[in-house]
């Protein structure tokens, strides 16, 4: 857990409860059909190698980002990462 400069943002590993803030925050940032779904966030922190981190204020998750730690098949078979999904509300306050 890492705290900001700013004490009122919080950044964290998210967990399943946080999968309604989570959505929110999806469909918030997605410009097609708001697909996210409670099953689908439970699968994806569920994977094994795959984290889901956020900022927090005000019980409000506001920004998020996935990182997958993967095998690798070269350089000795040390793991890679891959990160995606950032994004970030543009309702902060």
């Amino acid at each position: 857990m890492m705290k900001s400069h700013s004490e009122d943002v919080l950044v964290r590993r998210l967990e399943q409860a946080d999968s309604e803030n989570l959505i929110a925050l999806y469909n918030e940032l997605t410009f097609g059909p708001k697909t996210a779904r409670m099953r689908r966030v439970a699968a994806v922190m569920a994977h094994p190698g795959t984290r889901i981190y956020g900022a927090e204020t005000r019980g409000r998750i506001i920004a998020m980002v996935t990182l997958h730690i993967l095998p690798n098949v070269t350089y000795d078979g040390r793991p890679y990462a891959l990160i995606e999904k950032c994004g970030d509300s543009r309702r902060v306050s």
